[in-house]
C-alpha cells in the first residue's frame, strides 16, 4: 500500500498544475463594456496589471494574481478586461480548494490518520465519481481502522460504499487500459487481485453485522483467480463465517428443539439442514489446512484448524475420521463447495443419518473455536493489497 503514496503525490502535483495551466493564456483582447468612472480607471489598470503579470507564475505569484483580481472584480465591474479575470479567479480557487484537499488527504495517509483519509477521500470522490484509486484507499483506511479499533465499526458504512464503488468501476472496465506501472502505483498487480481483495474486505467489514452476507463477499473473493486463493487464513475466515451465521444459530435451535427427544420428520430436517451447513465449514477448513504450512502465520494455527476440522467432520461421519487425510490432500483439486451445488433435503427424502442416536444426536465439541461467536470478528486481518 506504500505505493498509494506515489499516486497522492501525483494527484497533488495534478491539481498544483491546474493552477498554473489555466493562467497561461494569451493576452486577452479588449472586450467590449461600459467604462469605469475616470478616477478610478487607473487603480484597475493597476490592479490588472498586477492579475497579469502574475497568473502564470509560482503559487507565491498566483496568490499575489488572486488578491489582485478579487480587488479588481470588486472595483473594475465596467472595465474592458473584466470577463477575463472573471474567469480565471473561480478557476484559481476550485484548483486551490482541490490542492489543499488533496494536500489532507495525503497527510493523513502518511500519519495513518484513517479517519482523516475517509473524511478526505469522501470529499474527493463526490466531485470525481470515477476516481478508482481514492476509492480503493478509503476502503484499506476503513479496514486498517477496523483491525486496530475492533468495538468501532464508525467507517465501515463508508469504506464498504467505496469498496462496492470501486468494484463497479473495475467491473465496467475503469481499470483496463492501466499500465503496469499504474497497478505498481496503487499496490495491485492486476484486476483480479485488486477484485478479490476489494470483496474479502467488505466480507471483512460486514462480519459481525452480518456474517451471512459477508460469507458471500468470502466467496466471491475465493472465486477469483488471484494470490487470494492460496491464503489458508481466507478459508478460515469463510467456515467461521458459516459457523456464525448458519451453523451456531442451527445447533442451538436443533438442541433446544429437537436434542433428547423422538426425532420426528421436523428435527430430520434441522438435522440434515444442518449437515448442508457442516459440508461447507469443512471444504472451507480443509482447504485451510492443506495451505496452512505456506507461510509462519498459518502453519502456527494448522493444529487448532485440524482439529476443528475433525470435530465436523466425525459429525458428518459417525464419528470417525476416515478419508479425511485423502479429502485433505485433494481437496485444491475441487472446486469450492457453494450452497447452489447442494441440494437441500425435505422432509419425505431424508433419513436419519447412520449411526445417530435418535433420543442423544449431539453436535461437533470442535465449534467452540477461537471468535466463533456472533459478534467476533475473524481472528486475521484483510490482506493487504500487494506491493
Amino acid at each position: 500500500m506504500k505505493n498509494v503514496l506515489r499516486l497522492m503525490t501525483f494527484t497533488a502535483l495534478v491539481a498544483a498544475s491546474a493552477i498554473t495551466g489555466f493562467g497561461q493564456t494569451a493576452q486577452p483582447a479588449a472586450s467590449p463594456a461600459a467604462a469605469p468612472a475616470a478616477d478610478n480607471k487607473a487603480k484597475c489598470d493597476e490592479l490588472y496589471g498586477v492579475w497579469r503579470e502574475n497568473r502564470n507564475g509560482d503559487a507565491a505569484a498566483q496568490a499575489k494574481a488572486y488578491e489582485s483580481g478579487k480587488s479588481f472584480l470588486g472595483q473594475c465591474q465596467g472595465h474592458e478586461y473584466l470577463s477575463y479575470v472573471e474567469k480565471w479567479v473561480p478557476k484559481y480557487e476550485a484548483a486551490l480548494k482541490s490542492l489543499t484537499l488533496n494536500k489532507t488527504y495525503t497527510d493523513s495517509f502518511q500519519k495513518k490518520d484513517w479517519k482523516g483519509v475517509v473524511a478526505s477521500g469522501k470529499q474527493l470522490t463526490a466531485a470525481d465519481q470515477e476516481n478508482l484509486p481514492v476509492f480503493v484507499t478509503i476502503t484499506y483506511a476503513g479496514t486498517q481502522y477496523a483491525a486496530a479499533n475492533p468495538t468501532d465499526e464508525s467507517l465501515n458504512s463508508d469504506a464498504i460504499a467505496s469498496a462496492r464503488r470501486a468494484i463497479s468501476l473495475v467491473e465496467a472496465g475503469k481499470a483496463d487500459a492501466f499500465t503496469a506501472e499504474q497497478w505498481k502505483t496503487i499496490g495491485f498487480e492486476n484486476k483480479n487481485e485488486l477484485l478479490a481483495w476489494l470483496n474479502y474486505s467488505i466480507g471483512y467489514l460486514n462480519f459481525k453485522r452480518n456474517p451471512g452476507e459477508a460469507a458471500n463477499y468470502y466467496v466471491k473473493a475465493l472465486q477469483t483467480e488471484a494470490k487470494l486463493k492460496r491464503d489458508a487464513a481466507a478459508y478460515n475466515t469463510l467456515a467461521l463465517a458459516y459457523q456464525t451465521a448458519e451453523y451456531t444459530p442451527m445447533a442451538a435451535d436443533y438442541k433446544a428443539n429437537c436434542a433428547g427427544k423422538d426425532l420426528t420428520d421436523e428435527c430430520k430436517l434441522k438435522f440434515d439442514r444442518m449437515g448442508l451447513v457442516v459440508d461447507r465449514i469443512i471444504d472451507a477448513m480443509a482447504r485451510a489446512v492443506a495451505l496452512a504450512d505456506s507461510n509462519p502465520a498459518t502453519k502456527a494455527k494448522k493444529a487448532e484448524w485440524m482439529a476443528t476440522l475433525e470435530g465436523f467432520y466425525k459429525f458428518r461421519h459417525e464419528d470417525k475420521t476416515d478419508g479425511l487425510n485423502e479429502l485433505i490432500a485433494n481437496i485444491q483439486s475441487k472446486p469450492l463447495l457453494l450452497p447452489s451445488m447442494q441440494t437441500m433435503p425435505t422432509p419425505a427424502a431424508t433419513t436419519t443419518p447412520a449411526g445417530t442416536t435418535v433420543s442423544n444426536t449431539t453436535t461437533p465439541a470442535a465449534t467452540t473455536t477461537t471468535n466463533n461467536n456472533a459478534t467476533a470478528k475473524p481472528a486475521n486481518n484483510p490482506p493487504k493489497p500487494r506491493n
